[in-house]
């Protein structure tokens, strides 16, 4: 058990982790133009070490490998091997409410894939000033993995990052400054995009870059899939009937929202009375709180289909768990709640 210094001195390492964090983020993007290489090798530190921060935040000793053998005095002295970013994502796949999403690990994944091969071999895409398009597919890689962490840390682990919101939300900004290489991505595989229209390739908005370049590629029932091929963002969204003009809508999630015939804001309430009633009459209506946009207002996963939908972000599981300590019903599966309890508990 830690001691009233102890615990005060690592709350001030946790808050330098966060800050190296942000730093490298923001050294990554000074470095897009010019130094492409590090910029890719500076968002990768910056990535691993929000993972690592979260994972910090419920004790110092679950970043360490081998953790009973490394005293607070060691750690604190940096004499300590640290879990990587595979690892870390591995253990906050074990903490109720830290989850990492299969897309996520997948992403981040990929920009560590592409750092180790920057750092340990000689990229020939590195060696010269790189050009236009080169750059172009390197922003796409990090928008998406910012987009994705930029969620995380913003609406699923406000709490443990309220200190530095602001300033990540600034960066975020910046890196959105460099949508100028979407656009030339975009302009590039334009004629592509419109040949696949003109063939009957259903194309929609893509949520993240703002282009219509998303390409569907699974449906169910209203829910539709679509994989970006300008940002290679995965977009989840509903069709339905604007209540207003009654031209087709696609909904996001609570930010994406609006009716692009009309602007008219489709709400939770709206949903509700579109999907909110059990799909079998007589059976028992069951609602569940969403685990990833953890909106504590009302339970917002509902049946759909065969699987469970969560109305305000758009995500869909296979599951929901009821939590052995507070009896709610939560999406996806849940382990330990008698000990750990779930997102509701720890609300509570």
């Amino acid at each position: 058990m830690q001691n009233n210094t102890e615990f005060t001195q690592a709350q001030r390492l946790l808050e330098t982790v966060i800050i190296n964090a942000i730093d490298f983020f923001k050294r990554s993007i000074n470095d897009i133009d010019d130094n492409p290489k590090y910029s890719i090798i500076n968002f990768h530190a910056s990535i691993e070490l929000f993972l690592k921060a979260r994972l910090f935040s419920e004790h110092w000793s679950k970043i360490l490998v081998k953790p009973l053998e490394v005293s607070f005095t060691q750690f604190a002295d940096g004499d300590f091997q640290s879990v990587s970013l595979s690892e870390a994502i591995k253990r906050l796949n074990k903490i109720q409410d830290a989850h990492i999403s299969k897309e996520e690990k997948e992403c981040f994944d990929r920009i560590r894939k592409h750092r180790n091969q920057l750092v340990h071999f000689i990229h020939p895409n590195y060696t010269d000033r790189p050009d236009i398009i080169m750059l172009s597919n390197m922003v796409e890689e990090q928008c998406k993995a910012w987009y994705l962490m930029h969620n995380i840390l913003t609406k699923r682990w406000p709490d443990h990052f309220k200190k530095h919101l602001d300033r990540i939300n600034e960066l975020n900004n910046r890196l959105e400054s460099k949508r100028e290489y979407l656009h030339t991505r975009h302009q590039v595989i334009m004629s592509t995009i419109n040949v696949e229209e003109m063939t009957g390739v259903n194309l929609v908005r893509c949520a993240r870059c703002l282009y219509k370049s998303a390409k569907i590629s699974e449906t169910l029932g209203a829910l539709s899939i679509a994989e970006c091929v300008i940002c290679s963002t995965r977009n989840c969204f509903l069709s339905v009937e604007c209540p207003q003009c009654k031209r087709t809508a696609h909904i996001y999630d609570d930010e994406n929202n609006r009716c692009e015939g009309c602007e008219y804001q489709i709400d939770l309430d709206d949903l509700f009375e579109l999907f909110g009633e059990y799909p079998k009459p007589g059976d028992e209506h069951i609602q569940a709180y969403c685990n990833s946009c953890h909106h504590y207002g009302r339970p917002t996963v509902v049946p759909f289909d065969s699987k469970w939908l969560c109305l305000n972000c758009v995500s869909i599981y296979d599951t929901i768990s009821q939590c052995s300590d507070c009896y709610e019903f939560i999406s996806g599966r849940i382990f330990d709640s008698d000990l750990r309890g779930c997102m509701m508990c720890s609300d509570t």
